[in-house]
């Protein structure tokens, strides 16, 4: 999740779902739906200036000599953490209010309130902003290292290379691929279909498609960082608020279950652990193929919109 997660896997079977689960669905969705417009344009405004914050002659530096500089993935950096501590955070915080206040069992608790500078939730908070700042930063190296270990393959001048390179600063190794795969093919189209046109027309014309593809990835990655950040703190919120309950007396023990998406089509991730219940502190474990799937809390995977429904414990066989 930082922004490294596994990618969902297609969608196989329909399962039905309670009452019960289908209200927590819907209230997930609604809440994502609803408040999702304001991240994906605070997302997309910070891609913006990364892209304008480096100069041509940076990019063809970096890419002469094929690494990235220290002070530049420092900046990188300060970048993403300022963007967690100014904005990601405050959301997550808001988020998990929401989480909480969707929850069923405290609806007949009034006296509860939720804390969110408890010690677990502040734990929480500082190390999810670790590893988002950590892996966005080691994610745009990683794609910026591929895009160059690409360009010497395909004999694109250091030129060439930054001009491509700035419009697509942001985006992942995966988006990268994808982008400069269309830019090639836009280049050999162009070349056969007009073998008289200059050299750099057909570069510059290449360059355009390529960057109005890349504004529609920007705009993608940005919506997935969103409904997925926003999806962890709302569990998290649900799940830090049902463990206050029941530390303050007010709830007894509690059980968590999985329930799966809203719509009742599932991938096999999240169908192997569907209606399973576990221990607040125990992870749902389930078989996908040969791997083994172990998670504490939906998202399970981008775009996973699965939910937990938390029951009392009226055994001790959980």
């Amino acid at each position: 999740m930082a922004f490294q997660f596994i990618q969902p896997i297609s969608r196989v079977k329909t399962v039905k779902k309670s009452e019960k689960s289908q209200r927590a669905l819907e209230e997930l969705r609604n809440y994502l739906d609803c408040e999702i417009d304001e991240p994906i344009r605070f997302l997309g405004r910070f891609f913006e200036e990364q892209r304008d914050a480096i100069s041509y002659s940076d990019l063809r530096t970096i890419i002469e000599n094929e690494e990235i500089p220290k002070e530049v993935m420092k900046k990188w950096f300060e970048n993403y953490a300022a963007l967690v501590a100014e904005k990601i955070t405050p959301l997550w915080k808001i988020t998990m209010v929401a989480g909480y206040q969707s929850n069923p069992v405290f609806k007949d608790l009034p006296n509860f309130k939720f804390d969110t500078s408890e010690k677990l939730v502040r734990e929480w908070l500082t190390e999810r902003s670790a590893y988002l700042v950590t892996n966005c930063t080691e994610n745009q190296r990683e794609a910026i290292r591929y895009v160059i270990s690409e360009a010497k393959y395909y004999q694109m001048s250091p030129a060439e290379t930054a001009k491509y390179l700035r419009p697509v600063i942001g985006l992942t190794k995966p988006q990268e691929a994808a982008n400069l795969r269309l830019y090639h093919s836009v280049k050999a189209q162009l070349r056969e279909e007009h073998p008289r046109m200059r050299a750099d027309t057909i570069e510059r014309k290449a360059r355009h498609a390529a960057a109005r593809y890349a504004e529609k990835q920007h705009r993608y990655r940005a919506e997935m960082i969103a409904r997925t950040e926003m999806a962890t703190a709302y569990h998290q919120g649900n799940d830090a608020a049902v463990r206050q309950g029941i530390a303050q007396g007010l709830l007894p023990k509690m059980k968590k279950v999985w329930s799966t998406a809203r719509d009742g089509k599932v991938c096999s991730m999240c169908l192997a652990l569907e209606g399973m219940e576990v221990d607040l502190d125990s992870r749902f474990k389930g078989e996908q193929g040969r791997r083994i799937v172990q998670i504490l809390l939906p998202p399970a995977h981008p775009h996973c919109a699965c939910a937990v429904i938390y029951e009392e414990v009226k055994n001790e066989k959980v």
